[in-house]
């Protein structure tokens, strides 16, 4: 809206985005004890994948495992890949209908984009299944996000940020693997919908103001 209004574009409204209703969880435990990270953004740079290898290259861990959802691969296709010390998991694109299946294996979700979203769905399913997350700085994509409540803030211009918040993740594998208390109310897609059908029908009515032909 603030590029628009700088372009000269003055009448500007913003109706958010909001998450669509989804199926309660059947959470499962670790069975191993290891943190089960997630990174389900694609394999894209601007999604953070190579910050994200960079983090789990460069240090050692003894307590984290790491799901990686790659859409290049076929249903029922998958394939593994070690990091430094950390058992990579790649598994295709999930469907919708099995979103909560899929958070239900998760621990932590981690959203290192480098790239300002103007809008993180993936963080927001996360916490609202009961996942923490570990979000970039940049954008929206972190806005529900507490830090140390919920998850993690990490700074994208360096790994570094991104290391840190997988350190504490590795040394307290305890807290991590169990859904965390902080879980935010979010805005809801109905709330989004409501609010689109109410600015409509504000256009529609000028609309037909503006043609009604004058007494």
């Amino acid at each position: 809206a603030r590029i628009y209004r700088k372009c000269g574009v003055p009448n500007v409204e913003t109706v958010a985005n909001g998450v669509s209703a989804l199926p309660q969880p059947e959470r499962t435990r670790s069975p191993d004890g290891k943190v089960r990270l997630a990174f389900v953004g694609g394999l894209s740079a601007h999604k953070g994948y190579k910050l994200l290898q960079y983090a789990m290259y460069g240090e050692r861990f003894s307590n984290l495992r790491l799901m990686v959802v790659d859409h290049s691969l076929a249903p029922g296709e998958t394939r593994q890949e070690t990091w430094g010390t950390v058992d990579v998991d790649f598994r295709p694109k999930v469907p919708q209908r099995q979103i909560g299946l899929l958070y239900g294996q998760i621990d932590v979700l981690l959203a290192p984009s480098v790239w300002p979203e103007s809008y993180g769905l993936v963080t927001r399913e996360a916490l609202h299944c009961g996942c923490w997350v570990v979000a970039s700085d940049r954008g929206s994509i972190g806005e529900y996000v507490s830090q140390d409540e919920n998850g993690f803030i990490v700074d994208v211009s360096g790994p570094e940020g991104l290391v840190a918040a997988l350190k504490r993740i590795d040394s307290d594998p305890a807290r991590y693997t169990v859904r965390p208390a902080v879980v935010p109310p979010m805005r809801e897609a109905a709330q989004q919908g409501d609010e689109l059908a109410a600015l409509y029908g504000c256009l529609l009515a000028d609309h037909v103001a503006a043609i009604q032909p004058r007494a």
